[in-house]
């Protein structure tokens, strides 16, 4: 699956490709409720993916090439289990979402006006932490998933170019040259 552009309308549609083969199957309208521009697009189950907007995630279906429903503040982020996953909307905070129901489950950072900067959230490879990173204050925070409360607090020395969990750690990659464990 991929994203493509009609150049035509100029409009965006989800492409779908046979897995084996590679050919093209068909292509998939975008169309949901509140259309905004798609920032990523994430597999979720078999032929469901997740269009991931600034406010939201959308889940399709390419099989029906219909829309199913919309996860407010939801990332794209989610654990191997697809049952939990991370909300960091653009008014700031950070969530934990139950993707059955859409319901938040828990609060890590109460959201408040932060600016303009880029803030990018993730689970530990064991799903027992959850990492964010805020670009403005160069922070890579820890988060235990069980009681919600902060495990760490690094400060890093330049803004990070990657984040990568691993087994046990976390690597984080900054502009200056360093790499963070």
């Amino acid at each position: 699956m991929g994203l493509g552009l009609d150049t035509k309308t100029d409009k965006e549609h989800v492409r779908v490709y046979h897995l084996r083969k590679g050919t093209f199957l068909h292509r998939v309208n975008i169309k949901y409720p509140y259309f905004k521009d798609v920032v990523r697009l994430v597999p979720f189950t078999g032929f469901l993916v997740v269009l991931v907007d600034n406010e939201k995630g959308n889940i399709m279906n390419c099989t029906d090439k219909k829309f199913s429903r919309s996860i407010k503040s939801w990332g794209g982020e989610m654990t191997r289990d697809k049952s939990l996953g991370l909300g960091a909307s653009v008014q700031g905070g950070l969530y934990l979402l139950d993707l059955r129901t859409t319901n938040i489950l828990a609060t890590f950072i109460e959201p408040t006006n932060e600016g303009v900067f880029t803030a990018k959230a993730g689970f530990s490879e064991c799903e027992s932490y959850v990492w964010y990173y805020h670009s403005g204050r160069r922070t890579v925070r820890l988060f235990r998933l069980s009681d919600t409360s902060v495990a760490a607090n690094y400060a890093l020395s330049s803004p990070a170019l990657a984040l990568a969990p691993t087994s046990w750690s976390l690597l984080v990659g900054a502009k200056d040259g360093t790499l963070t464990m």
